[in-house]
């Protein structure tokens, strides 16, 4: 593991992981998580990545913060619409 730093899985996967890492689940994923918050509150999502679960729940009202530790999964988050306003 010596080879593995905290950014490692982004440089492994950041460009195709929105491509490959939708398994069909991720809008009911952020439904689920909306009803349990019952649709208010805040968030912290660990391993925030592209924004595929914090974009669509913040875009529901809810106020999400991200913590990723691969910049460049951070930075295809910042691309997408509503990813600059993450925190």
């Amino acid at each position: 593991m010596e080879e593995f730093a905290p950014d490692t899985f982004g440089l492994l996967n950041a460009a195709d992981y929105d491509a490959t890492q939708d398994p069909g689940t991720t809008a009911q994923t952020v439904d689920f998580i909306y009803d349990l918050m019952e649709g208010s509150g805040r968030a912290l999502e660990l391993a925030s990545g592209t924004g595929r679960i914090t974009l669509p729940l913040a875009a529901r009202g809810i106020e999400v913060t991200g913590i990723e530790g691969s910049q460049d999964m951070v930075d295809i988050m910042r691309a997408k619409p509503g990813g600059a306003d993450i925190p």
